[in-house]
């Protein structure tokens, strides 16, 4: 059983680089993660947003974080 803890630390490195959207979601008891990367046109690719879908029919109360660092800092 994965706790909400070890879902955050398996994404940092996507969330320190700020590219990337994560999203957490419960099974049962586990705390899962995956991140997802955006195409050229900062949008997601179409089996991400597939994928998101799938993640929000299994936790309807799943989180999706949207991080973006700015180009110049």
């Amino acid at each position: 059983m994965a706790s909400l803890r070890e879902a955050v630390k398996q994404q940092q490195e996507e969330l320190r680089d700020g590219i990337a959207w994560v999203a957490f979601w419960r099974e049962g008891r586990s705390w899962n993660s995956e991140s997802f990367h955006l195409e050229m046109g900062e949008t997601l690719y179409p089996e991400d947003k597939m994928r998101l879908a799938e993640i929000q029919a299994a936790d309807p109360k799943a989180v999706i974080l949207g991080l973006f660092k700015a180009l110049n800092a």
